[in-house]
C-alpha cells in the first residue's frame, strides 16, 4: 500500500507560521510590542533577529499607530545578531486613514525576495529583492536594500498618483521587513502631509491561505 502524501499546506508554510506552537501568535506579538516600548522608554536598542518576520510586521503596525509623547513620533534603534547596526524606525507617527475599499484602487502585487517560495512567483508583479543579492551582506545592508527597493516603488509617479494597494507577500528574513516598513512609514507619512492619493498596504504572510495568515493593514 503506497504512503500517503504529506499535507502541502504543512510541507510549505514558512517556518515563522509553524515555529514555537506552545506559544500562541498573539502572545509573541504583544511580547514584541512590549520590548519595543521598552526600548523607547530606554533608548536602547533592540535586536531584530530574534523574532519572526510575521510578529515583527505585526507589532511594527501596533507600535507604529499608537500615540507617543512627541507629535513627530518616536525613534526606535535597530540592531541585529550579526552586529550591524540599522536605521532607527519612525514610531507612533501615524494615524488610521479612512481609505476607500481595495478593490476600487490600483493594485500591485509585490513579493520581497525571490527564490524563498517559487509557488508565490505566479500571484506576484515584481519582487524587491534577488535571494543571491543578500548572500554577501550583513542585516543593515540588507535593511538598507530592502528599504531603498520600497522606497523607490512607493514613490512612482503611477502609485503616487492614484489611490494604490500593495499586496505585499512576505517570504522572510527580518531586516528585509524592517528595510520595506521603514520606506513604507514614511511614504504614508509624505501623502498624508502632501494630501496625495492614498496606499494601502496588505501584508500576505502564506500566499496559501491568504484569508488566514493576512496582516492588519496599513493605511
Amino acid at each position: 500500500m503506497a504512503a500517503s502524501k504529506p499535507d502541502r499546506s504543512s510541507r510549505m508554510a514558512p517556518a515563522s507560521l509553524r515555529q514555537s506552537k506552545r506559544v500562541p501568535l498573539q502572545q509573541r506579538i504583544n511580547a514584541l510590542v512590549e520590548a519595543m516600548h521598552r526600548c523607547l522608554a530606554t533608548a536602547k536598542p533592540l535586536n531584530f533577529s530574534e523574532a519572526a518576520h510575521r510578529e515583527i510586521t505585526e507589532a511594527l503596525r501596533i507600535v507604529a499607530y499608537e500615540s507617543g509623547t512627541s507629535p513627530a513620533g518616536s525613534l526606535l534603534k535597530v540592531q541585529y545578531g550579526d552586529g550591524s547596526v540599522g536605521v532607527r524606525l519612525p514610531l507612533q507617527c501615524l494615524t488610521a486613514a479612512q481609505a476607500q475599499p481595495a478593490a476600487s484602487r490600483r493594485t500591485l502585487h509585490v513579493g520581497t525576495l525571490s527564490f524563498r517560495h517559487l509557488d508565490y512567483d505566479d500571484r506576484i508583479d515584481l519582487y524587491l529583492i534577488r535571494d543571491r543579492e543578500t548572500r554577501t551582506l550583513s542585516n543593515a545592508e540588507v535593511e538598507d536594500l530592502a528599504h531603498s527597493r520600497m522606497k523607490e516603488l512607493v514613490e512612482d509617479p503611477v502609485l503616487r498618483g492614484t489611490d494604490s494597494h500593495l499586496m505585499l507577500y512576505q517570504t522572510g528574513l527580518e531586516p528585509l521587513v524592517i528595510g520595506a516598513y521603514r520606506a513604507i512609514i514614511g511614504e504614508l507619512l509624505v501623502r498624508r502631509d502632501k494630501q496625495l492619493p492614498s496606499l494601502i498596504v496588505q501584508p500576505v504572510f502564506f500566499a496559501e491561505d491568504e484569508s488566514a495568515a493576512r496582516g492588519t493593514l496599513w493605511e
